[in-house]
């Protein structure tokens, strides 16, 4: 029996609503490939995203596809510094546009927000992520 997968943004947007001292263990039993690399993406001063700033033009898309996350996480590194150095800025940001195009307005829009390096949520920060997943992060603070 397939059990559905819940959208990263949808399991962020609930752990935001948590009272602060249930965050990071709520965090911790959620935590899957794709919203570690969100956190990653979101929060890792070692990580730095080669796309221009903001909100590219796209389509968003108009069906149902919560495991689109899923599905694209792992091409992220094309978009980073020392992943996607060799491809044409043109062409990378075709590719990211083709992404969010793929992916649920809540979803694009959380990619969207981890490649600025921002939270959608106050509430989801990078002392919770540390706390939830040690070594995940840099030990050092920076909220």
């Amino acid at each position: 029996r397939m059990i559905k997968k819940l959208k990263i943004s949808f399991i962020l947007s609930e752990i935001a609503k948590l009272p602060e001292k249930q965050r990071a263990e709520n965090l911790r039993l959620n935590m899957n490939d794709p919203l570690k690399t969100i956190l990653v993406g979101m929060f890792h001063p070692g990580v730095n995203w080669i796309l221009p700033e903001g909100a590219p033009p796209f389509k968003p898309c108009e069906f149902d596809n919560p495991g689109g996350l899923y599905q694209c996480h792992t091409k992220f590194r094309y978009f980073v510094a020392g992943g996607g150095d060799n491809i044409q800025s043109v062409k990378r940001e075709r590719m990211f546009v083709d992404i969010l195009e793929t992916l649920e307005p809540d979803e694009a829009k959380l990619v969207i927000a981890m490649k600025d390096k921002t939270s959608p949520w106050p509430e989801i920060t990078y002392k919770l992520v540390n706390k939830a997943m040690p070594g995940l992060l840099p030990n050092e603070k920076k909220d």
